[in-house]
């Protein structure tokens, strides 16, 4: 698979993107613990139509607005970190959760009975 990376420069620092040339594949914030993991050693920096749709959710959101798009993205992950992620996208704009919510509506969607608090 071809992997190609970019960086934005961010509010909150140096945000560096990972694309396939057609979606997402990852974002991180430089310096973080898992810091690029997943990157070749020979990544690329072309001008890909999904960095710029990717910059311009970007400058929507840390200009505190709502983007009314979502970049193209593909979550190449366990089942199990793939439905937390899709949890994770229905949190509204603006608003927080917990991780015992999460963890609550994983486990309603799994058919657990109890889990304990």
């Amino acid at each position: 698979m071809e992997q190609y990376t970019d960086t934005y420069t961010s509010p909150l620092g140096i945000i560096t993107m990972s694309s396939n040339g057609k979606q997402l594949t990852g974002l991180w914030f430089e310096g973080q613990k898992y810091f690029g993991h997943a990157l070749s050693d020979q990544p690329s920096h072309p001008s890909l139509p999904i960095v710029d749709e990717t910059r311009t959710w970007l400058d929507v959101y840390f200009q505190g607005k709502y983007p009314t798009f979502m970049p193209p993205i593909l979550l190449n992950d366990t089942p199990f970190r793939q439905t937390v992620w899709q949890l994770l996208l229905t949190i509204p704009y603006g608003e927080t959760t917990t991780y015992k919510h999460i963890a609550l509506e994983w486990a309603r969607q799994h058919g657990v009975k109890s889990m304990s608090s």
